[in-house]
């Protein structure tokens, strides 16, 4: 590593379930010698995530621009639709500001994540500029973008009566028409694709195995998480460790949580508690307290 000398720019939309795992990847890269790293966001997010980069010795570059946190609070997958598909107002948005970025910091890489569409237009403008495409999805779901999408979004476009309620047509659209052929240069070798997962937690390797340019990651972690851990002398932490005390150590122990973002209604409240119930383990199960109330008694 020592004899590498890189400039690499990060970029991501203001959608925290992408923006963390980017930030997370620019504070690694940070410690790493030779690497100069810049994270670019929506300046409404430099407080999410700067302070981190900058004392892994990486820089933030707030973009300026009218995304703002009541535009964040509608980024969840079901709301693409704020003056058009949502991600597509944020490229446009933030396009001018990351241009100014790239021509500051003149980048030798461009990192941008799966939503990051004014990213994917400057690489691909400028020839000389690298682009790497980091995904927070695991395999099943880049398959899908791959071998399922297209065929459904032919369907759902003839008939649009048949478009599930808990679907969100523009992210099948966005993933069809933008992330589709993006995926096909990465197996052409044009491009580098990250997949933040690994095998032991997600789908069997297919049998010729992915890309040299599609590189399995693993979860992307906060290099402060080795730090955190529960401990009984934080009252917040000392209920639930009593109750993993309290559980049979003989059964795997499953963490379940579906972000910050995600409203579960009843429908699905109850079709995951029946699922885990069927499963010989102990459920540890995150779940927003408006949401418990759609739990059997």
């Amino acid at each position: 590593w020592g004899l590498i000398k890189m400039r690499v720019l990060l970029y991501s939309t203001a959608h925290l379930g992408h923006l963390m795992p980017t930030a997370h990847l620019a504070e690694g890269l940070s410690t790493l010698k030779g690497f100069t790293v810049c994270l670019a966001a929506a300046e409404c997010r430099r407080a999410k995530c700067a302070a981190r980069v900058e004392a892994a010795g990486g820089s933030f570059h707030g973009l300026a621009s009218e995304i703002d946190e009541a535009i964040c609070l509608q980024m969840g997958p079901p709301a693409m639709g704020l003056k058009g598909p949502l991600v597509y107002y944020c490229a446009e948005q933030e396009l001018a500001p990351l241009q100014a970025a790239v021509a500051a910091f003149k980048p030798d890489v461009l990192v941008a994540d799966l939503f990051g569409l004014a990213g994917f237009w400057i690489a691909e403008a400028q020839h000389d500029l690298p682009l790497v495409i980091n995904m927070p999805v695991n395999y099943a779901i880049y398959n899908m973008i791959t071998t399922v999408i297209p065929k459904l979004y032919a369907v759902l476009r003839c008939l649009p009566c048949l478009r599930p309620r808990h679907m969100s047509w523009e992210a099948v659209r966005f993933m069809r028409e933008e992330m589709r052929p993006r995926i096909a240069k990465a197996h052409a070798g044009d491009l580098v694709i990250l997949l933040n997962s690994i095998w032991a937690i997600d789908a069997p390797p297919p049998p010729a195995g992915l890309p040299p340019s599609v590189v399995m990651t693993g979860p992307l972690f906060p290099l402060s998480a080795r730090a955190h851990g529960l401990s009984a002398a934080n009252p917040r932490h000392a209920p639930l460790l009593r109750w993993l005390d309290s559980t049979p150590s003989d059964l795997p122990l499953v963490y379940i949580t579906t972000g910050t973002q995600a409203t579960l209604d009843e429908r699905l409240v109850r079709v995951l508690h029946d699922a885990l119930s069927l499963c010989r383990c102990v459920t540890c199960w995150s779940l927003k307290e408006a949401a418990q109330a759609h739990l059997p008694a």
